[in-house]
Formats: C-alpha cells, structure tokens, sequence
C-alpha cells in the first residue's frame, strides 16, 4: 500500500502560521509538526511508501521532509498551478499506481486506532463520524445504508453524516476515480474537489463509510482548530 499526502495548498486560513511555510509544517506539540505526526502514525502502521502533492513553498517542504523521513520512500508531486487550482490537479499528475491507496489531506490529524480501522477494511471506505453535528463548511457524505453515494460540502439533510479526507482505495476502485479525476481536468474543471470526480461514478464502484465513533480523525483548518488540537494532544502522548 502507498500513501498520498497532499500538501500543495496555501492554507491561508491560518494566517501567520503559513505566511513563511506550508501547512503541514505548523507544530500542534513541541518539535512534532503535522506531517511529522503523520509520518510516524503511518511508519508505525508499516506504510513506508508516500506520495506527496507540493505546491505552495514546494522547495522549503522538501527541505524539512529530508530532514525527518528517515527511512521512509517518498516521491514528489509538484503542482505548479497551485494557486489557480484545487488538489484534483494534484491527483491527476500523480502517477499511476496499481496497488491499494491510503489518501489523506496534509492537514488531517487522527489517532492510531483510526489509521488501523482503515488498514483493517477489505473495502475502500472512508472516514465518517455519526456522533458528529453536521459541519457548515466542510465535508458531509451522503449514505445509502453504509454505502456512501455522494461527497461534498454542500450536502445536508437526514442521509448526510460528517465525513473527513481520509481514504482507504482498493487499487481497481483508486484507478477508476483516477480516470474521472483525468476527465475533469482535461474538460477545464481543476479547481474543484476532487471528490466531485468521485460523486459521477460513486454508482460503479462500493465505498463505504468507516464510522471514527467520536475518535480524532479532523482537519487543521484555521487558528481554532490548531489551539484545540494541540491542547488534546498534550494529554495524548501515547499516540506518537
């Protein structure tokens, strides 16, 4: 199995945490950056292999990559038109893989026990979380029993549970969402989700849904986000 870990974005929310370095390089616990975080949850699961999208200060990522992989086997993915568009660009310039995929948002932190429900599927899922209000902004699934139908933002309603970035892809079903993500962006569309690419096929192929149950599994969107994620953190040292 190989990892892809998106990292190609601004973060702009973030404010001053991003003005001189990529999201995923802002600490949520003293030397442990997200990615660092990410990088030993991963290595500790035996996931060795890792694809990372670049973009946004591309050369100072790679940088600090080389200074705490280790013995990891990573490869870059640069997207030039960061600016101008979304990681569904990023995604279509990786290349072809012909075995399982874990995919993840670089700003996406979650607990071991989240990372060992995804490696332990014999489906491609991806994380939901039914004890979870339905976010205003951020990713929602819409289900059909535990089989999910349709990803996106804008999704509300009784079959919608809240849902994060973070995906276990049976190597047949991540080359059938590859080909739509290619269709996309040769047609013009890259700056969407690339879970839009997901939705028009979502009825050729079975993803269902991992429910976190209430374990960390969630986004460092903003300064709020970073403040509650470091304080769990402190009291989780048994993670890392």
């Amino acid at each position: 199995m190989r990892a892809i870990i998106l990292n190609s974005g601004i973060g702009s929310r973030m404010g001053e945490y991003t003005s001189d370095k990529p999201k995923c390089m802002v600490e949520i616990k003293k030397d442990v950056t997200i990615l660092k975080y990410q990088f030993m949850l991963l290595e500790a699961a035996g996931i060795n292999d890792i694809i990372i999208t670049t973009g946004y200060l591309s050369d100072k990522l790679k940088e600090y990559v080389d200074l705490i992989s280790g013995g990891l086997r990573l490869s870059y993915v640069y997207n030039a038109d960061y600016n101008t568009t979304n990681y569904i660009k990023s995604l279509d310039l990786v290349e072809d893989i012909l075995e399982d995929v874990l995919l993840l948002h670089g700003d996406l932190v979650f607990e071991p026990d989240v990372l060992a429900m995804l490696m332990a599927s014999e489906k491609s899922c991806m994380v939901i979380d039914r004890m979870l209000p339905l976010p205003e902004k951020d990713f929602k699934a819409k289900m059909i029993n535990d089989r999910i139908s349709a990803i996106g933002i804008y999704y509300f309603g009784q079959d919608c549970v809240a849902a994060q970035p973070f995906y276990k892809l049976l190597s047949n079903d991540w080359r059938m969402w590859k080909d739509s993500i290619r269709d996309f962006c040769i047609s013009g569309k890259s700056n969407v989700y690339a879970e839009e690419a997901f939705n028009v096929i979502s009825d050729r192929f079975e993803l269902v849904g991992l429910n976190a149950d209430g374990k960390l599994c969630c986004e460092i969107d903003n300064k709020e986000d970073l403040i509650k994620i470091r304080t769990l953190l402190e009291k989780k040292e048994e993670w890392y």
